[in-house]
């Protein structure tokens, strides 16, 4: 930009002061910063950072009198010298302009009698970055050594990000309830452009938007597969709890007993219509065996843990081509 229509620019604006809004005379870029941030509910996690640099450097000066040069000015900066003595890339000074130009935008929006000073400075160049593609031996040692990370899931992580290339930040974000077993599918739900989304850049179909799917234990760190895994485990492969939580453990992967108990729990909440169904079923049967079982129920409000019964109710197995087993525990 010429120096003569800065000048005249600067010069257009000291005029308009003179017989401007006073709020917007008053009004400096800290303060304006400050508004914005607290109203700012997107997903950039880096923009605190770089508004505050521009508010250590240009903080004071009213926003009337914030015009191109003090943008360029501080461009040059960042370019040359960087937030902490370190010049930065084009690429990142785009983004703080982009950052402080969002802030002027919203100034507007809200009545401010005020020119964008970012508006007309185009973005510097961006460079396209360089290529590096791991060969098969610098895998193979980098992921032995993630191994013994004392951070479990460090392994799984960095095998994620050679396996399908997506974005550390959608990887770090990851919980057990993103991941669905039958499907060998992740679902990122946080992901930078605010779009939830299945698969990642590297996968072979690429990236699939989708509304993310109902759970079943809402806020949870599971999924109905992992659900359908663990239940069958314990009941129809006669895995113990504590035997699966070590089994998890062995493959880098922390849940422990109580947690898996807990969602049993829930989960026979969400099964009681299946229930229900099943017991109208089995009262139709010509025969229904019984058995009990005497067992202890600790805490469950009653003195001295009294002895309690679980029966087992079951249809004849050779005249129902589907038989139905129910268990139900009873008080004495």
């Amino acid at each position: 930009m010429p120096l003569p229509y800065a000048r005249k620019v600067e010069g257009d604006i000291k005029l308009a002061m003179a017989l401007g809004d006073p709020v917007t005379t008053q009004t400096t870029l800290s303060v304006l910063i400050d508004d914005f941030l607290k109203q700012y509910n997107k997903k950039d996690t880096n923009i605190n950072t770089r508004l505050a640099w521009w508010d250590s450097q240009y903080g004071p000066i009213p926003i009337s009198q914030f015009n191109q040069i003090y943008v360029l000015e501080g461009i040059k900066t960042l370019l040359n010298k960087g937030t902490r003595g370190k010049p930065l890339q084009p690429n990142t000074t785009n983004r703080f302009k982009a950052n402080l130009s969002a802030v002027f935008n919203f100034a507007k929006d809200n009545g401010y009698d005020i020119v964008n000073p970012c508006s007309g400075i185009k973005g510097k160049p961006e460079g396209q970055g360089r290529r590096r593609v791991f060969t098969e031996k610098e895998k193979h040692s980098f992921l032995e050594a993630a191994k013994k990370s004392d951070w479990p899931q460090f392994y799984l992580f960095i095998l994620m990000g050679f396996t399908c290339g997506a974005r550390a930040g959608e990887l770090q974000k990851l919980t057990w309830k993103d991941i669905d077993f039958n499907k060998k599918q992740a679902f990122c739900s946080d992901t930078k452009n605010g779009d939830d989304k299945y698969g990642c850049r590297g996968c072979e179909q690429g990236v699939i938007i989708a509304p993310k799917p109902p759970q079943a234990i809402p806020r949870s760190i599971t999924t109905a597969s992992m659900l359908a895994y663990i239940i069958v485990s314990k009941f129809a492969d006669s895995l113990p709890l504590y035997r699966q939580e070590a089994i998890f453990k062995r493959l880098k992967i922390v849940i422990s007993r109580a947690n898996m108990s807990n969602w049993m729990l829930k989960v026979s909440e969400l099964l009681q219509p299946y229930y229900r169904r099943l017991q109208y079923h089995l009262r139709l049967e010509q025969m229904i065996q019984a058995d009990e079982t005497t067992l202890r129920v600790i805490h469950d409000g009653r003195d001295n843990c009294p002895k309690s019964y679980m029966w087992v109710y079951q249809s004849g197995a050779y005249i129902t081509p589907h038989p139905i087993v129910l268990a139900k525990p009873f008080d004495t």
